[in-house]
């Protein structure tokens, strides 16, 4: 993976959360372990491209990529991270359909890439909707889960540059979810 980010001068992380049918958008997979979604982001192989769950130093380093452009920080509120979360007052539906999620009123998990406005950069719902697992390592043997999500209310776990606690690989949540990486064979 070195040689090809050196070589290629960068990578490319997936534009949205991973998805049960492999829909864009979609509904986010959820309420499944880190193995499974480990297993599930390297399906993207194939001849040009090799995938896998994202790293949280490929995290860390697409925060830092668009901190140019958008706040993926803390700020002191949860409205600063264009994404779906618990506080957060957003508009999804179409001319038909209009559900607006009232702020305080509490979460509810929307289909990754759903709204333009859970979007940085092109790339959704980093801040929010579902936290991220990641491939980095916390205390020997668990798992950290990066981003925001729409149930927590704690704004220190409601934005893009969010490192959220440790958790066993084996655990399942309905706010659970990954996104792959990808890079140039």
């Amino acid at each position: 993976m070195v040689t090809s980010v050196d070589s290629y001068l960068g990578f490319y992380i997936g534009r949205y959360e991973i998805t049960a049918n492999g829909e864009k958008p979609g509904d986010s997979l959820t309420n499944e372990n880190w193995y499974s979604f480990y297993n599930k982001c390297m399906e993207f192989d194939d001849e040009y491209v090799i995938s896998g769950m994202i790293y949280g130093t490929l995290w860390d380093a697409t925060m830092q990529w668009l901190s140019s452009k958008y706040d993926v920080g803390y700020t002191g509120n949860t409205t600063n991270g264009y994404g779906n979360f618990y506080y957060e007052t957003i508009t999804v539906g179409t001319e038909d359909t209009i559900i607006i999620i009232q702020s305080g009123r509490g979460g509810k998990k929307l289909q990754t890439g759903q709204i333009s406005y859970t979007k940085s950069n092109n790339i959704y719902d980093l801040s929010g909707n579902c936290y991220d697992w990641t491939q980095e390592l916390k205390d020997y043997d668990y798992r950290v889960l990066r981003g925001g999500n729409y149930y927590t209310t704690s704004s220190d776990y409601s934005y893009a540059d969010s490192r959220y606690t440790k958790s066993s690989p084996i655990a399942t949540n309905a706010y659970y979810s990954t996104r792959s990486h990808l890079y140039i064979k």
